[in-house]
C-alpha cells in the first residue's frame, strides 16, 4: 500500500541544497581541461563539508516549506 502524495512530493529542493558534482564526461563535454576535474571535486568537497549535516536538512526543510507557501498564492519563488 502507498501513501498519498503530498505537496512536498512534486517540489524540486532547489537552493541551499548542493547538486551532485558532475562528472569527468560532463566536465569534458562542458569544454573543461581535464586538470580542473580535480579540483571541481575538491571544491565540491569542501562545499559539502561547509555546513553540518542537520544545518543542510534544516535548510533543506524551510526551502520546501517556503516553496509551498509561494505555490499556495500563486507566487514565484526567486527573486523572493
Amino acid at each position: 500500500m502507498s501513501r498519498p502524495a503530498t505537496l512536498s512530493d512534486s517540489l524540486v529542493p532547489v537552493g541551499p541544497t548542493v547538486p551532485p558534482a558532475p562528472d569527468a564526461a560532463d566536465l569534458a563535454e562542458a569544454g573543461l581541461p581535464s586538470l580542473h576535474h580535480a579540483e571541481i571535486a575538491a571544491a565540491r568537497r569542501y562545499a559539502d563539508a561547509s555546513r553540518a549535516a542537520s544545518t543542510r536538512r534544516a535548510y533543506a526543510s524551510d526551502w520546501l516549506r517556503f516553496s509551498a507557501w509561494c505555490l499556495a498564492h500563486d507566487l514565484e519563488l526567486l527573486p523572493a
